[in-house]
């Protein structure tokens, strides 16, 4: 008998919901940010954001190409705070506009302190 069939499974229709996945949405979190201050500072956005330890950004800058480490919280935390040292408060708040939409479909504990 094979029990993780859909058809013998009686949570079958739980089990094809896809749910977003932590990790990709503090790497779409990190892009967001990254583009919003593109287009402020320009491309120096994204040699700033290289410079925050846990970030990995091919050399094509874009946002498919942003990667977190193990700490995405941190990380991310770290990311505004250079935001925020260039801009001040604005900074801050520009990216937790930027990333409202994601962060509306996270738990409170998975949002990174910085944005909340």
């Amino acid at each position: 008998m094979i029990i993780n069939s859909k058809r013998n499974n009686p949570h079958a229709k739980y089990m094809t919901t896809k749910l977003p996945q932590i990790p990709t949405l503090y790497n779409k979190i990190a892009a967001r940010i990254i583009k919003q201050q593109e287009e402020l500072i320009g491309s120096i956005a994204w040699t700033l954001a290289r410079k925050v330890t846990g970030i990995t950004i091919a050399k094509t800058n874009t946002p498919e190409d942003v990667v977190i480490a193990d700490t995405p919280k941190e990380v991310i935390n770290s990311l505004v705070a250079v935001c925020e040292f260039i801009w001040g408060r604005l900074g801050k708040m520009q990216c937790i506009e930027a990333t409202a939409d994601i962060t509306r479909s996270m738990r409170t504990e998975d949002i990174p302190d910085s944005l909340k």
